[in-house]
């Protein structure tokens, strides 16, 4: 899949290497990749200053934080097959619990974040 890129200012990668999957607004380098050329909800390649691919992110770019991660892998996006099988992977995992558990699980793995 070929998206947009998106640039982080330099030092900004940090926070995604350690796990986060926030992209605020004030880490964007907005002079490569002016926020006010992405559409919301667009998806978008994440790339470090040093050009160093470091996913894909699902872009707002009206708000503060105008990234969430959804892969670290840059080449995959978000596709209706890949939301299918991560539903049902959540499914077969969480049959046992309580509904609102099971539907805070799907969001998790929708997004990919790990942990509940």
């Amino acid at each position: 899949m070929s998206f947009p890129v998106l640039y982080l200012r330099k030092g900004a990668e940090r926070r995604l290497r350690a796990g986060h999957l926030w992209v605020y607004s004030n880490e964007v380098d907005t002079h490569r990749s002016p926020l006010t050329e992405f559409e919301a909800g667009v998806q978008a390649e994440l790339r470090a200053a040093n050009d160093k691919p470091m996913g894909t992110v699902f872009v707002n770019p009206h708000a503060l934080i105008c990234g969430r991660l959804i892969s670290r892998n840059y080449a995959h996006g978000m596709t209706p097959q890949r939301l299918t099988e991560r539903l049902r992977r959540r499914w077969r995992c969480g049959s046992g619990c309580l509904i609102s558990r099971f539907i805070a699980g799907c969001l998790v793995t929708v997004t990919g974040c790990p942990g509940w």
